[in-house]
């Protein structure tokens, strides 16, 4: 696997490091490490709980989830079966792949103007990419996860809300919101709730209302006594 040289340095980097700190590259690398091992960077099956054991996140596995598939700085895509791909994989790292679509035609395209040696053999090779063992995740049998429609209902979204722990209101909010300017530039609704519930963005987060018995602060669905 190859590496960019600015890769550190990068916008999407420095971003990914504000919000998850050095451990969150940490968990890009070992994504893309699996990915060579397992030779597959597309139609991955990702829930946060999956997407976390995959690259042993420790922390919050839904923030993990909601930075790595935000549409605004992808580091996964989603695809229209409800499976994800790698963001940019195939471009940045086209010699892998082109490594792995060789070893499925039975390997490197023999080259004419190198001399064989006798004492040679194909087992004495040695191949960059390395096969699964029985430490690495191997998820082509577990269920797909849900797939994600273009755009939600209204009820779609206000019982997301309510999942990732936001009052019905927000995803009330949301639909209103997208369905005026007919869903543009949204490409995956869910990853876009969660990210805007991490930059605390929502109604519920961002104006706290009062409880007219007690005034006490409801903020996010949760009191806040005085």
């Amino acid at each position: 696997m190859k590496l960019d040289p600015g890769f550190i340095n990068h916008w999407k980097t420095e971003r990914l490091m504000d919000q998850l700190g050095a451990e969150g590259v940490i968990a890009i690398l070992r994504l893309w490490g699996n990915a060579q091992i397992r030779r597959a960077f597309s139609g991955l099956h990702f829930t946060p709980k999956r997407l976390a054991m995959e690259t042993k996140w420790k922390g919050d596995a839904e923030k993990l989830f909601a930075v790595l598939t935000d549409p605004d700085a992808p580091w996964l895509d989603m695809d229209e079966d409800g499976t994800f791909t790698i963001h940019g994989f195939s471009e940045h790292q086209h010699q892998v792949v082109k490594l792995w679509e060789n070893g499925k035609k039975g390997g490197r395209p023999p080259n004419t103007a190198r001399k064989t040696s006798p004492s040679s053999s194909p087992s004495s090779s040695s191949s960059p990419i390395c096969e699964p063992n029985e430490n690495q995740m191997v998820l082509e049998n577990e269920p797909k996860a849900r797939k994600q429609k273009a755009k939600g209902s209204i009820e779609e979204l206000k019982s997301f809300a309510v999942e990732i722990g936001l009052p019905e209101s927000d995803g009330e909010n949301c639909f209103h919101k997208w369905e005026s300017t007919g869903w543009k530039g949204i490409k995956n609704w869910e990853a876009k709730m969660r990210t805007w519930k991490i930059e605390k963005y929502h109604p519920s987060q961002k104006y706290p209302t009062a409880d007219p018995q007690n005034t006490n602060l409801i903020v996010g669905g949760r009191v806040i006594k005085q």
